[in-house]
């Protein structure tokens, strides 16, 4: 069939969902389709068989002519050749299928209507490598043009894994198989444990979240116990690569102020944090655990003008994951628990300047956070199943801000503290977190998954009150707001001080 011609006396639609079969082989030969009429392409996908053989480097075929010219494209290629990238081209009045073989020679072949073939080499050649056909039935590839990166990494060890007759991948890869372009990108996100570099990246931004617990409140002359709640929403993006995920956070904290002097504060804290990630494809990840640690806070110079503070804190979160690769509704769930091990550091360093009353304190901040995990095999037993190799994460944030806050008393003695800020951050390392894993099913099956990356600038804004119910008791309410390309922030955080 390779070398058939075959004719359509009319017009001729593609419609969308449609398939178009060619049939290639390395020698030049390809069927080709001749429409006397106009050929209208409204999407379908091309389906290209290749014969085993040594192909050239590019090769080239003429697989659809017609007379009355060619209007629109295909949605995209298939071949089930393995190490050939497939790809398309239009003229007016043709359609030309090219096929690059990376481990040929520097070759280039074509053939026209007539299936003769002329070509031209490299200085250098070398023998074009063999090109091994996937068995009837097993996964056609899909081009690395029509993929994103993390689709095209697992779709390169989906290839490994079906050159090897045994592997328990090969209902897998007959399912994959049989999917459209659109149905196969859906596949590949389901396969690629996106959700586990999303869980790494909540856990090192959930302990580089702690200058939050002290950055807002005034030093005590007091011992000065207090107890925090924390509730909040993130939302990641896709950035057409990684699909981003829905998340939310909470966290309860309790901690006392011990002063030292009117001019140094020292503190400890501990509390439980959970943060979540739910992907669009039902992925759900959590990392929840405990958090404990240290600040000292204090006025510097001998006007008080200046003021700084610093935390540091460890984490031991446990991390729960459940995903449902799903091909063509061949499915299988996934999951694994581990634990991550985090730690935090935060400092801020500013001035205090009363402006009409106002409290203005400039300040520059860093936040930063490293989580760390060892390798992870998930709990299932099921041929998708991943093995992911021990990673870090690690987040780094240096800021810019201004808060200000204004005292008044009401004629019964209450207190009340409004207060607001606004930031700008920069992330001094790029925001996302990659993950390498493997198939144990089959050999060979490395491959990387990259989480969304969001953008490296973040603005931020929060406002809220203080309200000093008596002597002893005040209670305060802020809420957060900070934005970064792909990235969305929201908290709310309520804090009870008591003074004794």
């Amino acid at each position: 069939m390779a070398q058939a011609t075959f004719n359509v006396a009319r017009n001729l639609t593609f419609a969308a969902g449609s398939i178009f079969a060619v049939n290639v082989d390395a020698n030049g030969g390809h069927s080709l389709l001749h429409v006397n009429g106009s050929t209208n392409l409204l999407g379908g996908n091309v389906s290209v068989t290749v014969a085993n053989g040594s192909y050239a480097a590019k090769q080239e075929y003429l697989i659809l002519n017609a007379s009355g010219g060619v209007n629109g494209t295909f949605a995209g290629v298939l071949v089930n050749g393995l190490n050939l990238d497939p790809s398309l081209r239009y003229t007016s009045n043709d359609v030309y299928l090219d096929l690059v073989n990376p481990n040929a020679s520097t070759s280039t072949s074509s053939s026209n209507a007539s299936g003769s073939t002329s070509s031209g080499s490299s200085t250098s050649p070398s023998l074009p490598a063999t090109v091994v056909t996937v068995a009837p039935g097993a996964m056609p590839l899909f081009s690395c043009t029509q993929l994103t990166s993390n689709q095209c990494s697992v779709e390169h060890a989906l290839q490994q894994a079906s050159t090897q007759t045994s592997t328990t991948l090969q209902p897998v890869l007959a399912a994959l198989g049989e999917q459209t372009l659109a149905s196969g990108r859906a596949a590949l996100n389901s396969l690629d444990g996106e959700i586990y570099a999303d869980a790494d990246w909540l856990a090192a931004h959930q302990i580089a979240d702690l200058r939050s617990l002290i950055d807002r409140h005034p030093l005590a002359s007091d011992r000065d116990p207090w107890v925090e709640y924390v509730d909040g929403d993130t939302r990641v993006t896709g950035d057409g690569n990684a699909m981003g995920f829905s998340g939310h956070r909470d966290g309860v904290f309790a901690g006392v102020d011990v002063p030292i002097n009117d001019q140094l504060q020292i503190g400890a804290f501990a509390g439980h944090a959970r943060s979540t990630a739910t992907l669009a494809n039902g992925a759900y990840g959590s990392v929840s655990g405990p958090q404990a640690g240290l600040y000292a806070r204090g006025l510097i110079g001998k006007t008080d003008a200046w003021y700084g503070n610093a935390i540091v804190g460890v984490g031991n979160p446990k991390v729960a994951v459940y995903r449902v690769p799903d091909v063509g509704g061949l499915a299988y769930a996934s999951g694994a628990n581990y634990r991550e091990h985090a730690v935090g550091l935060a400092a801020e360093f500013g001035y205090h300047a009363n402006v009409a009353g106002v409290d203005m304190r400039p300040f520059v901040a860093y936040d930063g956070g490293l989580a760390r995990r060892s390798a992870v095999r998930e709990v299932a037993n099921a041929p998708t199943e991943l093995m992911l190799q021990a990673h870090r994460t690690v987040v780094s944030i240096a800021t810019l801000g201004v808060h200000a806050s204004r005292n008044f008393v009401t004629s019964s003695g209450l207190g009340i503290t409004p207060d607001f800020s606004v930031s700008l951050g920069r992330r001094l390392r790029k925001d996302g977190t990659a993950i390498d894993a493997t198939l144990p099913a089959a050999t060979d099956t490395a491959f990387s998954t990259q989480s969304a990356r969001t953008g490296r600038m973040l603005a931020s804004a929060s406002g809220g009150a203080r309200l000093r119910v008596t002597r002893n008791v005040s209670f305060s309410l802020d809420g957060a707001y900070a934005h970064a390309r792909h990235e969305n922030d929201r908290n709310v955080q309520a804090r009870l001080n008591v003074t004794w």
